[in-house]
């Protein structure tokens, strides 16, 4: 009977999850999965899918430095809501990157104000821009990111922290921002 009732005790300790003591926290190369809401404006533009939270690698290019910095030292379950001013966000809007472009550079499709075209350098970094203006002959297309110049609110609950994946750490994705559909302007 003792050993019967020593047996469930172990099996039950074994079942119970780890404790927040036991939890890795957020710190430099650490597999890291968030739920995260943006809000600009007190108006959501962004948030993880129900049930996919995003995962990033902390320290690398995928997630904003600024928010990556707020995010360290919590671990799975905590909560916290971050707010980015446009210095530590994607920057002020900048008017030296508002250009005129000749339309023949541009796609043939039917250009509208507000519409976003992507094109890449030659070093094969994705460019976005977004029509502000039509012209006779000519667009003036912003290049500034689409929240330049805006306080960003994170709403941020920890899911996972860990050891990431081997080479995980040398893969950099785009920041999380929503992006509008793209046009891709003509080869030149």
């Amino acid at each position: 009977m003792k050993t019967a009732v020593m047996t469930a005790l172990v099996l039950t300790f074994l079942s119970l999850p780890l404790s927040a003591a036991d939890a890795q926290p957020i710190a430099a190369g650490k597999s890291v999965k968030i739920n995260y809401t943006l809000s600009v404006d007190g108006k959501v533009v962004d948030k993880s899918p129900e049930g996919k939270p995003m995962q990033y690698v902390q320290g690398s290019k995928e997630l904003i430095p600024a928010l990556q910095e707020a995010l360290v030292g919590l671990k799975a379950g905590d909560k916290k809501s971050v707010d980015l001013p446009p210095e530590k966000a994607f920057g002020k809007v900048r008017e030296d990157a508002v250009l005129e472009v000749p339309k023949s550079n541009l796609p043939n499709e039917e250009l509208k104000v507000g519409m976003v075209l992507a094109s890449q350098t030659p070093e094969g970094e994705v460019v976005r821009a977004t029509v502000k203006e039509l012209k006779d002959n000519s667009a003036m297309l912003d290049f500034n990111h689409p929240l330049a110049g805006k306080d960003l609110h994170f709403d941020v609950e920890v899911v996972d922290v860990g050891e990431p994946a081997p080479g995980a750490a040398a893969a950099a994705a785009a920041p999380a921002v929503p992006q509008a559909p793209t046009a891709s302007p003509k080869a030149s």
